[in-house]
């Protein structure tokens, strides 16, 4: 839960006394204009990003602190990270070398592409691979940074799928947004 909000990056005001609250397994959206303040927010409760006022509180589930997971809109590995899709789903995610292949299947991942340079992916296929790996995860907050930018329309279903799938198992999903038709 948020209450009152502020967020200032380099000593420009980008959120001003936001609230909102995350109900469990439940499908939320976080809308607004590009530049308004949105993803400041989500990466100050992920703990990224200082707040200037305000409170966030996380209450634990099951005694326990949940566990989040984060796939940001637009990602570029660095050139000089030199790994296979398969190398970067065991170092980030931990993935067993005999899940890869239907943990990849789970987001409509290309099997094809399994050993490609994650450096050589395009917007949609990067998209795919860090869903994912948050998704081997098992989160139990999902927080989805215009999950359907850089997808065709297959893929675009499948996401939604998927997105509802994990709902239903009791995951809280966030979906940032500016599209206030999605």
């Amino acid at each position: 839960e948020c209450q009152d909000v502020t967020i200032v990056l380099d000593r420009m005001e980008v959120l001003n006394k936001a609230s909102c609250s995350i109900p469990k397994n439940a499908l939320t959206f976080l809308v607004g204009e590009n530049g308004s303040g949105k993803t400041s927010l989500v990466r100050s409760i992920l703990g990224l990003t200082p707040i200037a006022d305000g409170e966030i509180s996380i209450q634990q589930i099951n005694g326990e602190v949940p566990v989040f997971g984060y796939v940001p809109q637009n990602f570029e590995f660095p050139k000089q990270l030199q790994m296979t899709v398969e190398e970067y789903l065991q170092y980030s995610a931990k993935v067993p070398s005999n899940h890869i292949k239907s943990t990849l299947q789970r987001v409509d991942f290309p099997e094809t592409h399994i050993d490609s340079r994650i450096t050589e992916l395009s917007g949609g296929q990067i998209q795919k691979l860090l869903l994912a790996a948050e998704l081997f995860r098992s989160p139990d907050i999902l927080f989805l940074d215009e999950p359907l930018s850089n997808v065709d329309d297959t893929s675009e279903r499948h996401i939604i799928d998927v997105i509802m799938e994990i709902k239903n198992q009791g995951v809280a999903i966030v979906i940032i947004t500016h599209d206030w038709q999605m």
